[in-house]
């Protein structure tokens, strides 16, 4: 599970740093909305991509309350471990 949730960690860590370059400081406190700026468009295509990197179905309003990327990570490690039995 730990590697798992480190493998979350680090795409979406990269993802972000692709989008952004090394103009943010990203922690797991970083709100993806209120720090990044990402509109609902943004974090759907984002939910999308995180879908098929890990073949997982992903309700968009998992993200509705919280969008920091720690909790991010959690929502997203709990599917999978759901979706694919770990």
């Amino acid at each position: 599970i730990m590697i798992m949730k480190r493998e979350v960690e680090y795409f979406i860590y990269c993802y972000l740093n692709r989008l952004f370059g090394p103009k943010y400081l990203l922690d797991d406190r970083t709100d993806l909305t209120k720090d990044l700026g990402l509109s609902s468009m943004d974090i759907l295509q984002f939910v999308m991509d995180v879908e098929t990197r890990f073949n997982i179905f992903i309700d968009p309003s998992r993200f509705q309350q919280d969008r920091s990327i720690g909790t991010i990570v959690n929502v997203i490690t709990n599917i999978i471990r759901e979706q694919h039995g770990f």
